[in-house]
């Protein structure tokens, strides 16, 4: 994926599952994915106290086009990551675990092929995740396709 990605031709929702331990990792994914304002993040900082949620989460999930969790041991302990990855792997969503440099590369609990790994330092390099969001689009495009 080192080749120059063509500018993204639509919006995208990434839905950032993360563990609160991973907060400065969080930024640095957002910093990385908010180019040319085409894609939204989605996390629960979105939401305020008091809200319902818990139906908002689930909302958003439901309408991510791709969901990244970071693969960190925080994440990896962290009940709501696990339920939140579960919920985008039977909704079918494309995957991208991103692990951060220095860190144990974690398996997530689904089968290997339902799932990308990126390193951190690679998903903030210029023009890679305009890349991997057209390429992991597309792949879940031609899967839904006869």
């Amino acid at each position: 994926m080192s080749a120059p990605a063509v500018p993204l031709e639509r919006d995208f929702n990434v839905f950032l599952s993360y563990s609160r331990e991973d907060q400065p990792l969080v930024e640095r994914i957002e910093r990385a994915l908010t180019f040319g304002g085409r894609v939204r993040v989605l996390t629960d900082r979105m939401f305020s106290p008091g809200e319902n949620w818990r139906s908002k989460l689930r909302r958003a999930l439901q309408t991510s086009h791709v969901f990244i969790v970071i693969g960190s041991p925080a994440s990896a302990k962290s009940e709501f990551v696990l339920q939140e990855l579960g919920g985008a792997w039977a909704l079918g969503k494309p995957i991208v675990v991103v692990t951060p440099e220095g860190e144990v590369e974690w398996a997530p609990p689904i089968e290997p092929s339902a799932y990308k790994r990126v390193a951190l330092t690679e998903m903030e390099q210029p023009a890679f995740a305009e890349s991997l969001l057209t390429e992991l689009t597309q792949r879940s495009v031609q899967k839904l396709e006869p």
